[in-house]
């Protein structure tokens, strides 16, 4: 019996070396706490952007002659740069004219497909950077979104149906997205 309380003893005291010993080896023993590294959140990169809808909306005619269509586009356009916002007003009449010639340059089968309009948007980004670029100093713009529709709702009936799914809040400024999954909308001037 004194066997076996000195093999679990023996047992023991190896356990509890080893366990020391480790505590030692890591530095876990040691009186100062281990310096935390506390990681900034990354910067935002919309905290400064700022968006200028481009008003009228814009209507244009194309296609043939026989079977005139029509487009109808809101476009808002976004920057970093507060200077760029008083340029692009100062030259809205050649964005609005530049714009317009683009638009009627259009065919009806290539603006069905997401595709397509992906295409316009891009080269209507391009057309206003352009322009800036060239009056400006710097093509500024740093997107351009086209919202056609309203998909046959009212404003207060578009906001009540994306109320059902995301939360919404009127705001008195410029929403700056702060985090992922977060976005502003503007609707009917507001």
């Amino acid at each position: 019996m004194k066997q076996m309380i000195m093999i679990g003893g023996g047992a023991a005291l190896l356990a509890a070396a080893t366990t020391m010993g480790t505590l030692f080896a890591t530095g876990a023993l040691d009186k100062q706490p281990a310096e935390q590294v506390v990681q900034a959140p990354p910067p935002n990169p919309f905290k400064e952007t700022r968006y200028l809808q481009l008003e009228p909306e814009f209507v244009v005619n194309f296609g043939p002659k026989s079977r005139p269509r029509y487009m109808s586009a809101e476009i808002s356009v976004s920057t970093n740069d507060p200077e760029a916002l008083a340029a692009l007003k100062q030259h809205m009449p050649v964005i609005r004219n530049n714009l317009l010639m683009l638009f009627g340059q259009q065919d009806a089968a290539s603006l069905q497909t997401p595709q397509g309009k992906e295409k316009l948007r891009k080269a209507a980004l391009a057309e206003v950077q352009k322009v800036m670029k060239g009056r400006f100093g710097k093509e500024a713009v740093d997107d351009l979104r086209v919202v056609r529709d309203l998909n046959g709702h009212s404003p207060e009936s578009l906001l009540a149906a994306i109320g059902e799914v995301f939360e919404v809040e009127p705001a008195a400024e410029p929403v700056h997205p702060g985090r992922p999954a977060e976005f502003g909308m503007y609707l009917a001037g507001r």
